[in-house]
Formats: structure tokens, C-alpha cells, sequence
């Protein structure tokens, strides 16, 4: 029964017991169907099934407050206090045997899954507090009891993973936490330096792992003696130009990285320069 058909047959219930001028309570009520209002939520124990107090057909307004306890619940609602439900009457109209079938409305579409806390003698959900929940998107304040745990299985950011309800709220309370990490890459050449040309005066390149993303912050170059100008290239394309003294000096770069980009330094030119020593740093976070 779709949530649409179940309103309307407890909007019949209720318009057929004003017509023979009853009290809207629900311990008086004669009809298959009724709606009404939980209270109370008792897991399954060793004295009985997992089952629910209602107040039926809203008399939490009555003065008499009349409270219909202990009805049971069909295996794929998962019930929260507050929740506005049918309740279907047992065979021959028997007023002792009720099933609560659904809510009525304010079911959050798609309904979340229960992560945990199944009964296992009868697969009914345990409520909580502790109850864990998980669906895409940010939870619905319909959804869960305060204390439950919702897992979001499609954020991205980090600390937007789960969520905690706190007093009917559902609060971020983070998540995998990005870890970030330096790393570094140096040349050392002891000999002159040379302009390449073929095999002589080549520095090979490097590959950089990069598990998630990274960025090449700066290099730090300078000689022993002489000076040099060095292009930074990845992946063969020039990206940046070092001039190189004795005094040690830091080139700010900054650009992104990508898993197994090759880096190399290439001698542009040189003027009496030996003793290289050059360092790639760079940022990654994962």
C-alpha cells in the first residue's frame, strides 16, 4: 500500500467516526484500519517481540491521554517516536491484535538502510541510542532517535562522512580526515656541469606517486662553485627556470602533480659551475 492509499483509508477511518458522532479515541474504534502516533519503542526481548506504544488516532490531545501499548510492527518499518502511522486491526475485529504496516507520511525517500543492531532471532531493527543508519545525502530530521550514527556513502569532503543526532538534530561529526604529506626529491652532481647534448650532461627524470592529489611547492638549488640556469620540467614540458649560485636559493613553483609525473632538471646554461646540489619539494594529500 503506497503512503497516498494509506492516508486515505485513515482519513475514511476518521470521517466514518465522526459521521456516527464517536470520540476520536482509539481504544473505542471499531474499523480495519487506524492511525496514530508512537511513543514508546521496546526492542525485542525474552518476554516478547520488538513492538511500539501508540497513542492511536491522536489522543496524546485527550485529556484522558489513553495509551495503547505493546503493538507489534511488520519487519521493514524501522519506527521512530513521533511518527505518524497506519495501524491495522487483526482478524475478526479482534481490538487486542494490532500491526503497526508503515508510516502515513514524512518517510524520507529513499529510506535509509539500518547499517546495524539487527536482532538476529527475529531481524527486526533495534532502535537506538547507537543505531546506525546510512544513504546518500544529508540525513532527514525524520529519520533516527538522538544518539544514532548516520553514515553518508556519497560525500566527498572530508568531515561530511557522519553524523551524529543530537537532540532530533543531526549534527557532521566528521569523517576520514585527509592526511597530508611532504616529500622531496634530490640531485646531487659532483662534477662540472653541462648543457646536455645526447647522453653527456643528461639528468634522467623521476616518477612521483602522488595517492591523491599533490602539488610541486618549490626547488631548492645552488653549486659549489660558478653559476648555472636550470629549467624544471614535468612530463617534458618546461615549468619553471632556476638561477643557480653558491648561495643556496629557493624557486617557488606551486603547480599540480599528478600520480607518476616524470620531473628532471635540464642545464639551460652554465658558467663554470660544478657541484650541483637541487631539491623538488612537494605537498600531497589523500
Amino acid at each position: 500500500m503506497s503512503a497516498s492509499q494509506t492516508a486515505h483509508a485513515a482519513r475514511l477511518v476518521q470521517a466514518q467516526m465522526t459521521k456516527k458522532g464517536r470520540r476520536p479515541q482509539g481504544n473505542y474504534t471499531h474499523d480495519a484500519f487506524q492511525w496514530g502516533v508512537v511513543q514508546a519503542i521496546h526492542p525485542a526481548s525474552s518476554s516478547g517481540p520488538a513492538c511500539v506504544d501508540i497513542y492511536l488516532n491522536g489522543t496524546q490531545n485527550d485529556t484522558n491521554n489513553n495509551l495503547t501499548t505493546n503493538v507489534a510492527y511488520v519487519a521493514s518499518y524501522y519506527p521512530t517516536v513521533g511518527d505518524t502511522v497506519l495501524v491495522q486491526r487483526g482478524m475478526f475485529r479482534n481490538r487486542t491484535s494490532r500491526v503497526v504496516i508503515g508510516k502515513l507520511y514524512g518517510t524520507p525517500s529513499p529510506y535509509p538502510l539500518p547499517l546495524g543492531n539487527i536482532d538476529p532471532d527475529t531481524n527486526r531493527y533495534v532502535t537506538g541510542p547507537g543505531a546506525l543508519w546510512g544513504g546518500t545525502g544529508v540525513p532527514s530530521s525524520l529519520l533516527g532517535s538522538p544518539g544514532d550514527y548516520y553514515f553518508r556513502t556519497d560525500a566527498q569532503t572530508s568531515g561530511e562522512q557522519i553524523y551524529q543526532n543530537v537532540a532530533g538534530t543531526w549534527e557532521s561529526v566528521g569523517g576520514a580526515s585527509a592526511s597530508t604529506t611532504q616529500a622531496s626529491q634530490t640531485y646531487s652532481v659532483s662534477g662540472t656541469l653541462q648543457v646536455a647534448s645526447g647522453a653527456t650532461g643528461y639528468l634522467p627524470p623521476f616518477y612521483l606517486p602522488v595517492p591523491g592529489t599533490g602539488t610541486l611547492d618549490l626547488v631548492r638549488a645552488s653549486v659549489r662553485s660558478g653559476s648555472a640556469s636550470i629549467q624544471i620540467h614535468q612530463n617534458g614540458s618546461s615549468i619553471a627556470t632556476c638561477s643557480v649560485t653558491t648561495t643556496p636559493n629557493d624557486t617557488l613553483i606551486g603547480v599540480t602533480v599528478a600520480n607518476n609525473d616524470a620531473f628532471a632538471p635540464v642545464v639551460a646554461s652554465v658558467s663554470s659551475a660544478d657541484g650541483l646540489s637541487l631539491s623538488f619539494y612537494f605537498t600531497t594529500t589523500y
